[in-house]
Parts: C-alpha cells; sequence; structure tokens
C-alpha cells in the first residue's frame, strides 16, 4: 500500500487530508502514502551519513526499515521510511507492551530472543538504543519490528542533557555504545508481568544482563535454553506438498526440489523416509549456465544426503546445540554441494558462463531433543532457513505474508554496501544479476545467509523459485490459497497447484518451483460422541471413532502441464522423537498387556455367566435345581 513513516516531527503539522508535494496523501500525523510510486524522488549524492545504518542494516529489513527517499520541503529534507510497521488499514501495529500481557509463553520469549539477536548488528552500526524505546518496538504476530532507528550518540547527548538536571546513572558509555544493563533495565517491565512460568528464571537473565563483563553468549544461550524448552510444550504436526513446472516459455526444467513424490512414496505406496517431514529445498538452476539442472540436482542430492546424517548424530547425541553451532554445520553442508557442482566444472573443463551453478534456499525443521517435565524428549520447533541466490522463502498465516530472505543480486548488495537506496538500486542495469550461487567458485568464498526461527503458531513455510517470486504473484495469490488451507478448507497440495498455474499465468518465462510445509501446533480438541446420535448400524458393521480425520479433498480438475504436486500425509513430529521407547515405558506397556489380558477373561467370564442364565430361563429349571459346577 506504499505506508511511509516521516519520523521528522515537524512532518506532524500536516494533517488528513492534506497532500504533501502534490504527491502524498496524509493519513494520520506522520503517516503517509505515495500516490504516485512509480516516480522517482531525487537523491542527493552522496548520501547523508545518517542514512548509513538503515543501508547497512538492509539484510534485516525483516525487522529494520527501509529509506524509502528524502523528501526536501519548507527548507528541510523529511526523511521517508518504508517497509514499516503499518498494517493494511495504515495504522501502526501495536506496541510490544500492549500486547505483552495476552502473549503466550512462548511468544514473550521469542520476543525477547529477537531483540538480543539484533543487538549485535545494531551495535556495530551504533542504533542499539532503538531496542529501548517502547514506543519503538512494534509486533507484527511473531515479529519484532522497528519503526525507525534512533542513534546511541543522539540518545547520549539527551541522556547527559536529562542527568544535568535530574541527576541519575549512566547506561551509554564513552564509545556512545549503550550498554546490556540498558538493555536489562527495559526488560524489567517486562518480567514483572512476564507468565508466571518464566518470571522468576527471565528475571535471572535480567540480572545478568546488568552484571558488567559477563558474556553475552552465555546469556544468549540461557535465552535460548529456555525457549526451546518453552516451545517443546507444544505439539508440532507437519504437512508437505510441493511442485515444479518449466513454465510456458522454456524448453526445459533446470529446478530441482525436495521432497519429491518419490521421497514421499506416493507412487509406490512406500512409507515416506522421516527427513521428508525435516527438509525442504528448492535448487533453481541458472538460466545462461550449462547444466543448470546438473547443477540443481547435484546440490539438492548432496544437502539431502548430509542433512539425513545430521539427523542421525542429533539421534546418537542428545546434547543440544546452539544456534550458532547449527548454522555453522549448515553452512559446511552447503559448501560441500557447492564444492561438489565446482568440481564437476573443473573436471569437464568449464570456464566463465559455462560453469553450471544453481541457487538455493534450504528450510531444515532440526528435531533436537529437549528434556521435558515427563522424562520424554520433545521437538524444540527450531527452524533454519539458509539461502544463496535469489531463491526465497516465506511464512504466511491468514494475517500477513512475510518474506524471511533477502535476494543476493545487485540491487541488494548496493544497498548493504551504502551506496544507494534500494528503489534507486532496482533500477540500475543489471540490478536483479545474482552476486552467488552454488558451483560458480570454491566453497570458502560463499557466504550463505542462515536464520533461526521459532515455530510457535500455525502458519506455511513456502519456499520457491524467482519463477514464482517474480511479479509479486505471490504478495497477489496468497490470501486466496493459503488461509483456506490453514484454515481445513482445501489441501496444501491444491493451493500449490494453483500457485504454479497463476505464476505461470502471469509470469510463464521461467521455471516454476514451490516446496510448503503447513506446519500446526495448535493442540488438536478432543470429540467427545453421544453414542445414542449414533445412526444405527448392522451387527457385522463397526463403529469407528476417530479423534481427527482430514477432511476429504475434491481432485483438482485442471492441472498445469508438467507439474508434480505432492502431498505428504500430516505427520506428527512428536512422535517420531519418541520411537525409542525407555524401559519405564516398556514395563508400562508390559503392565497394560497384562490388564488387557485380565479385562478379556473377565469379558469372557460375563459372557458364560450370561449364557448360563439364558439356558436356565430357556430350560425353566426348578428353583430348588443346583447350579452346576464349574472346573477350569
Amino acid at each position: 500500500m506504499n505506508y511511509l513513516w516521516v519520523p521528522n516531527p515537524t512532518a506532524a503539522k500536516h494533517l488528513y487530508p492534506q497532500q504533501v508535494g502534490n504527491r502524498f496523501q496524509v493519513l494520520a500525523p506522520q503517516i503517509w502514502q505515495d500516490l504516485h510510486p512509480d516516480r522517482a524522488l531525487p537523491t542527493p549524492e552522496p548520501l547523508p551519513n545518517s542514512l548509513a545504518p538503515y543501508l547497512h542494516l538492509f539484510p534485516q529489513r525483516l525487522h529494520v526499515p527501509e529509506v524509502y527517499g528524502l523528501l526536501p520541503i519548507d527548507g528541510e529534507e523529511l526523511l521517508l521510511l518504508s517497509n514499516v510497521p503499518i498494517d493494511r488499514q495504515g495504522n501502526f501495529y501495536p506496541m510490544l507492551s500492549e500486547m505483552w500481557a495476552q502473549a503466550s509463553v512462548t511468544r514473550q520469549l521469542y520476543w525477547l530472543w529477537q531483540i538480543l539477536n539484533l543487538w549485535t548488528p545494531l551495535s556495530e552500526q551504533g542504533v542499539t538504543s532503538s531496542l529501548l524505546i517502547p514506543e519503538n518496538l512494534r509486533v507484527e504476530g511473531w515479529r519484532v519490528r522497528l519503526r525507525q532507528l534512533f542513534s546511541d550518540r543522539a540518545a547520549r547527548e539527551e541522556f547527559e542533557s536529562a542527568r544535568s538536571s535530574a541527576g541519575g546513572v549512566a547506561v551509554i558509555g564513552a564509545s556512545s555504545r549503550v550498554s546490556l544493563a540498558a538493555l536489562g533495565e527495559s526488560w524489567e517491565s517486562l518480567a514483572s508481568s512476564a507468565r508466571p512460568e518464566i518470571a522468576s528464571l527471565l528475571s535471572e537473565i535480567i540480572a545478568g544482563l546488568k552484571i558488567e563483563g559477563v558474556p553475552f553468549d552465555s546469556i544468549a544461550d540461557a535465552l535460548n535454553e529456555l525457549l526451546l524448552d518453552r516451545a517443546a510444550k507444544q505439539p508440532l504436526r507437519v504437512r508437505v506438498a510441493g511442485g515444479s513446472d518449466r513454465g510456458r516459455i522454456p524448453s526445459h526444467n533446470e529446478d530441482s526440489y525436495y521432497p519429491t513424490s518419490a521421497d514421499l512414496g506416493i507412487d509406490s505406496h512406500n512409507v515416506p523416509e522421516r527427513l521428508t517431514s525435516h527438509l525442504l529445498v528448492i535448487c533453481d538452476g541458472i538460466g545462461g549456465h550449462e547444466g543448470g539442472e546438473v547443477a540443481s540436482h547435484i546440490a539438492v542430492q548432496s544437502i539431502r544426503l548430509q542433512a539425513r546424517s545430521l539427523l542421525a548424530e542429533l539421534d546418537e547425541d542428545p546434547k543440544v546445540m546452539t544456534p550458532g553451532l547449527v548454522q555453522d554445520q549448515i553452512a559446511a553442508t552447503i559448501r560441500i554441494a557447492n564444492n561438489a557442482i565446482a568440481a564437476r566444472n573443473d573436471q569437464q573443463k568449464r570456464e566463465a558462463r559455462q560453469r553450471m551453478a544453481t541457487t538455493l534456499v534450504m528450510a531444515l525443521q532440526l528435531p533436537q531433543k529437549i528434556a521435558c517435565f515427563n522424562g520424554e524428549p520433545a521437538n524444540g520447533h527450531e527452524l533454519y532457513i539458509a539461502h544463496v541466490g535469489d531463491s526465497r522463502a516465506y511464512w504466511i498465516t491468514p494475517n500477513y505474508c512475510q518474506q524471511l530472505t533477502v535476494d543476493d543480486d545487485i540491487a541488494s548488495r548496493e544497498v548493504r554496501r551504502g551506496r544507494k537506496l534500494y528503489r534507486e538500486s532496482l533500477t540500475i542495469s543489471g540490478a536483479e544479476a545474482l552476486t552467488q550461487a552454488l558451483g560458480t567458485r570454491s566453497g570458502e568464498s560463499l557466504r550463505p545467509t542462515l536464520q533461526r526461527f521459532i515455530i510457535e503458531e500455525d502458519g506455511v513455510l513456502l519456499l520457491c523459485s524467482d519463477g514464482m517470486s517474480d511479479g509479486d504473484v505471490l504478495e497477489e495469490a496468497w490470501q486466496t490459497y493459503i488461509p483456506p488451507v490453514i484454515r481445513g478448507q482445501i489441501s496444501l497440495e491444491s493451493a500449490v497447484e494453483g500457485l504454479i498455474r497463476r505464476a505461470n499465468e502471469k509470469n510463464g518465462r521461467d521455471n516454476i518451483s514451490v516446496v510448503a510445509a503447513h506446519y500446526s501446533v495448535a493442540a488438536q480438541p478432543s470429540v467427545l460422541v453421544n453414542l445414542a446420535e449414533l445412526p444405527k448400524t448392522e451387527a457385522s458393521e463397526p463403529i469407528q471413532v476417530g479423534l481427527e480425520t482430514p477432511p476429504e479433498q475434491p481432485e483438482t480438475e485442471e492441472k498445469a502441464a508438467e507439474t508434480e504436486p505432492i502431498l505428504m500425509p500430516e505427520l506428527d513430529i512428536e512422535e517420531e522423537l519418541n520411537s525409542e521407547k525407555s524401559p519405564a515405558y516398556l514395563e508400562g506397556l508390559r503392565w497394560g498387556i497384562k490388564g488387557l489380558l485380565l479385562a478379556l477373561l473377565i469379558g469372557v467370564l460375563v459372557l458364560l455367566m450370561r449364557w448360563s442364565i439364558d439356558s436356565k430361563d430357556k430350560t425353566q429349571p426348578s428353583p430348588t435345581a443346583p447350579v452346576p459346577e464349574t472346573t477350569n
């Protein structure tokens, strides 16, 4: 909707329904809408230093706003920010503090973990003060978003001014860097109103933040451990679907993906391998490079084999790995796949654009075994996303469609390096050209982007090649296909088919591949059955009552050409972790069997007694007739 936030206080004098500069509609104080987004804004050269933090933090655009432009007006240049936490109605999303009390325990911890995870990149840019101002911290569901960035130096000057008049204890050092103690102080009010089960533990973490010299990593590890423990107490179920189409124009398909129908056992009706509920991969063989389909296939198979080994290691070693360690392992996995393609290129003496290459986006739902109160291990709900190139990952719920990844292309690189605004960089020649891909050079020079998320709400994770994401196809179509999946109205398979058809209609000039996972964390409701209301059945027709049966989905009448949609039955991921039963469980199972046999014996005796009574009624024996003695 092109909603903008204008942080300059002087912008507040412009009120609704005023228009500014015959272009910007004022919706509310300092909230404007660009009525002509296709028009360029004048950009000063060089860019002011005050914009540098926004540009360098472009990889954090999931949380941090972007510079839309500068508007000269009344002798002042007004900063216009896009990608701000404003909803479709033009209102700010609520403050974190406003939503805190009603948030689940997992979400409370997840919000704090995101803030702590932003500390280092914001500290490098001197804007950690942005994390301390309640009005600046907004939440869109699970996601923490910043309204704007605040300079630590400016915050220090403001603090010094306030201290000179009122006194106080400094929390900002001479280096103009905000200390972790300030973050701890800003969390104290949240801890006092946190869920009771975490309040005391959260207070201990805050105390650690306020102690000078406590390593940052130890605080992060403590918060992560608490987050995983609470997330693991929720169930986690998953359905997976995917498909690929060559498009209307290309002669062949260079995309590869995992899992396919063969991996899921749909064609052969075999039980799908465990990995299919944990790993999603999309690889797009790069156009213009010979053997793109070979490169994408090599990458998928390499990632698959290494992910399988990682899951096997988790089974053998129950020790919980930190996010940093997991990300290092995934990065190593990607570099191995890269080197496999590069080695094939070298073996075939391919040079320059003859070298085969591929993009990559992968998702790994890591089933680390988190010890729960009942002694049984549970899934920590961790979701790791890694990507190289412009294949993307999205998280979609009935309320929003959130792009999780930032493309590795020329346009993004120009912004990260502080050279251009993003709107301007999209117009330069070769803006969509990739800055890195698998197979073009050695793994040591590869810089995959890795992110860690926690699955704490029902939603769909969607990975896709640029044949789907180009032209904003997904942004325009997600509301048609994804919310009905989450509500159980259509199958995930049907949604994937529909999205691929839509992309083929609008784009069609490139291969289109999609893999999606529908994650559900809501507890399955119990079903109460009134037997008296059940329809009468024949004696030979047993009554079957199930707690949950997915609704039968109608077959899609129209299927895109050369599309291979796949659907994995819903799997309860928690069941995998408990597949190796403990001795206590086996002992309980033995007693259960004994109880079942005893109940069966009692049932037989009851039947014999009823048969005896019925026989007596039919023969009408004398009241004084002795009851026959039975022997066992």
